[in-house]
């Protein structure tokens, strides 16, 4: 099992930056003919049943609608409800209900390492890389901290 880290959204930078994120090869499948046979189910569950993959959490956070009927989904990976960095799903379903394209890059569920950081550590830490040793600018909101999880190459 992949091992997953667990830190907080706006340190994602200095994170990736130490190259120790894991970017992992999205699987890709396409078909005019359709990857799966024709259905009257849910987009959603077209996709689920082909990824057959229960021990994902995948969520809906986007459907649009595309010419001849056919939908478009992005779906996001959360692991213990914090969403992991970088892994996602998407999928085309035609008007026959046939899946006919899918980008799987959502990665193996595994240990969390849990992060030291607080949020106030890891926006300040966040700040410092993006703007150096310069002040930050004024911010029409204040920045926000979000805690992800985020697949790490050691694992």
């Amino acid at each position: 099992m992949r091992k997953l880290a667990s830190v907080l959204g706006l340190l994602l930078f200095t994170v990736t930056a130490s190259a120790q994120f894991r970017g992992h090869a999205p699987q890709v499948s396409r078909s005019d003919s359709g990857l799966t046979a024709p259905s009257n189910a849910p987009a959603e569950a077209i996709v689920r049943g082909f990824l057959n993959r229960p021990d994902r959490a995948l969520a809906v956070s986007r459907q649009n609608a595309g010419g001849n009927g056919a939908k478009h989904l992005l779906m996001e990976q959360t692991l213990n409800g914090r969403t992991v960095y970088g892994a996602y799903v998407k999928a085309s379903v035609d008007a026959q209900g046939r899946l006919t394209s899918i980008i799987d890059h959502s990665v193996a569920n595994g240990p969390v390492a849990k992060t030291s950081l607080g949020a106030s550590d890891a926006l300040s830490a966040a700040l410092a890389h993006r703007f150096g040793g310069a002040a930050a600018p004024a911010f029409h909101r204040d920045p926000t901290v979000t805690p992800v999880v985020v697949p790490m190459r050691d694992g």
